[in-house]
């Protein structure tokens, strides 16, 4: 049974998380440390839009993913041990790096995003499960 579970979450893709959402649910028990994590991306990934993108805005996402992801905790069980992770850059690259900080035993991923049904699993998750020192869960896409 895992004890450091991290669940990646993009609270940008509303369907993704709440797939996610049941399987958390599930895994949290008593003993169990959750940390939900999102991603925040970098301005300068956006390169050709950054201009267009306003002053503070990476700040405002951050803060609102916080408040997002508080917001998933409260539909978890009762007295679950959850953690709270906003990084900025590479999803899969701060994945990773944050679940060997933690010693993950688990990483809980969405398989796809609405515009990838084609797949068989997104590009993201898919890095993540072949570079993951720890076993992977990816939820489905049910759609």
């Amino acid at each position: 049974m895992p004890r450091q579970i991290l669940i990646a979450i993009d609270i940008l893709d509303e369907d993704c998380w709440q797939q996610l959402l049941p399987e958390v649910r599930g895994l949290a028990t008593p003993g169990i440390r959750v940390h939900l994590m999102h991603v925040v991306p970098e301005q300068k990934a956006l390169s050709p839009l950054a201009q267009f993108i306003p002053e503070g805005f990476e700040d405002a996402h951050r803060a609102e993913s916080h408040k997002t992801l508080e917001s998933l905790a409260a539909d978890l069980p009762e007295g679950t041990d959850v953690h709270f992770h906003l990084r900025s850059g590479n999803v899969y690259v701060k994945v990773l790096d944050a679940a060997r900080e933690m010693g993950a035993d688990l990483i809980v991923v969405g398989s796809q995003s609405r515009d990838l049904r084609d797949y068989l699993i997104g590009p993201k998750a898919a890095r993540i499960v072949r570079h993951a020192d720890c076993s992977v869960l990816v939820v489905r896409d049910k759609g």
